[in-house]
């Protein structure tokens, strides 16, 4: 018969299987994280195939990763990765090093090393390293790893830039601790067709890039052909004090900077207060603006982020700004009821007075003996206004206040009422009694809106606040009373 043109292929892979059980491994080892180095965040990658010895790469690691990536923060992430090239075989010591200083000290050391062998690239240029053996290379390069990351373990270094006898015995080409790694790395610029350095991809596509571009050249670029960044929504204004007063154990969170907080900059910082900065490394939001995943790991790092995200939260710095973006940053984050609270002496004077008591209870739909022994509540409608004309969950209560939750008709889920929001809308309405004793029932068509509702008006002190669900269900439990 007929020799198929799969034949090699079926041969090659029957070579590369073994069984394992019932488990079938193919082929060698695969890398377990990605290959390359990345810094920033975003939706997009640039990938940059960058060699140490290359003085191409150097100026593009230089422009790229020294002034471009910070303002692409948020939209793009910039991905090194290692291009070893045949005619400067000197470089191959140099991505091995590099590849060693972040498998022993982590990619923050990784980084710090290539800082300075971009800077010292001249000195392993052709001419400089022609007499050099491959041991001499790498013990120049553990000097300069030793130089450039404090505290890394040179001893663990040089084991691992040096051929791995002892793990292989009877080998007698068996590489260096990071040859695999190597091996992958080269393996994935071959696989993509890069041959030369500087290479760029945007998202995996080969670019046509320059090394000689400027960080204007690059921003350019970036703005053809991503979208462009979304801007934050409006920071929320400083938060009506009686909203401050009224909160119950807020998580405060200071987001000035340390000197700002040692200078007492709107006050003295606030006792049990997170200090998360919101600048990265003080530098002004005009000039770096920080990024929601930046915050978040400042936030989680400090202990900031709740796992209740009905916490009341309030921010501020030493006069509002800051305090505003990070209370808009925690409201995306989904923490709903943070608020702005301008400075350390406008919470303290907001909140130094009287206080009221402290009331936990979660607003299920409230049992129906306990809505029918309310005296005189105060009932909130907290439905649409289609829903209260549909009359969803039942006609509307003789002498209740209307106040819907929802904002212009979104959906909580699409758009999370604020209490800043709430409290306006309940404020208007008139259900916000000086007594904090008043027995008030809320409700929607079904309980969860009600429920909601109820929270917010605890939240603001009302610790006499129950959900009825319905106004079928209030007016089901309450039938006979007046």
């Amino acid at each position: 018969g007929k020799r198929s043109l799969l034949a090699p292929w079926n041969l090659c892979l029957r070579q590369s299987q073994c069984r394992v059980g019932t488990i079938t491994a193919m082929g060698p080892p695969l890398p377990p994280k990605p290959v390359g180095h990345s810094k920033g965040s975003g939706p997009a990658e640039l990938g940059i195939y960058l060699n140490y010895t290359c003085p191409f790469s150097v100026k593009a690691y230089k422009t790229l990763f020294g002034a471009v990536q910070p303002k692409l923060e948020g939209r793009c992430r910039f991905t090194f990765y290692h291009q070893v090239q045949a005619w400067h075989p000197q470089g191959t010591s140099q991505h091995e090093a590099a590849l060693a200083v972040a498998k022993l000290a982590g990619e923050e050391a990784f980084w710090k090393f290539s800082d300075a062998l971009m800077a010292a690239a001249e000195d392993f240029y052709d001419v400089n390293v022609l007499d050099k053996t491959r041991r001499e290379l790498w013990e120049e390069l553990v000097k300069l790893a030793e130089g450039a990351v404090p505290g890394i373990n040179v001893n663990a270094l040089r084991a691992v830039l040096s051929l791995q006898t002892e793990a292989n015995p009877g080998e007698r080409n068996m590489g260096c601790g990071v040859t695999k790694e190597l091996k992958w790395a080269i393996k994935h610029s071959r696989l993509l067709g890069i041959h030369v350095s500087p290479t760029t991809t945007l998202n995996g596509i080969v670019c046509d890039t320059s090394s000689s571009w400027t960080v204007d050249d690059w921003l350019a670029f970036f703005d053809t052909h991503l979208p462009k960044p979304t801007a934050l929504p409006t920071p929320p204004e400083k938060a009506d004090a009686t909203l401050l007063r009224n909160l119950i154990d807020p998580l405060i969170i200071d987001a000035r900077d340390p000197n700002e907080v040692e200078s007492c900059k709107g006050g003295p910082a606030l006792p049990g207060c997170k200090h998360v900065p919101l600048n990265m490394d003080g530098v002004k939001q005009s000039e770096h603006p920080t990024s929601i995943e930046e915050f978040q790991q400042k936030l989680q790092g400090a202990g900031g982020l709740p796992e209740d995200k009905s916490t009341p939260i309030i921010t501020h710095c030493g006069n509002g700004g800051r305090g505003g973006k990070s209370a808009v940053i925690l409201r995306q984050l989904g923490y709903w009821n943070a608020h702005n609270g301008g400075s350390p002496d406008a919470i303290r004077a907001a909140r130094d007075l009287q206080l009221l008591p402290v009331v936990s209870t979660a607003p299920e739909k409230a049992d129906p003996a306990v809505l029918k022994s309310l005296a005189n509540p105060m009932i909130v409608d907290a439905r649409d206004e289609n829903e209260i004309e549909a009359c969803k969950g039942g006609p509307a209560i003789p002498g209740s206040h209307h106040a819907p939750l929802n904002i212009d008709g979104v959906k909580q889920t699409e758009r999370p009422t604020t209490v800043e929001e709430y409290f306006a809308k309940l404020q208007a309405a008139g259900c916000l009694p000086e007594d904090k004793s008043t027995p008030i029932i809320t409700h929607c068509g079904s309980g969860g809106r009600g429920g909601k509702a109820a929270l917010i008006l605890r939240e603001l002190g009302y610790f006499n606040v129950h959900n009825g669900g319905s106004p079928d269900g209030i007016r089901s439990a309450r039938e006979g009373t007046s």
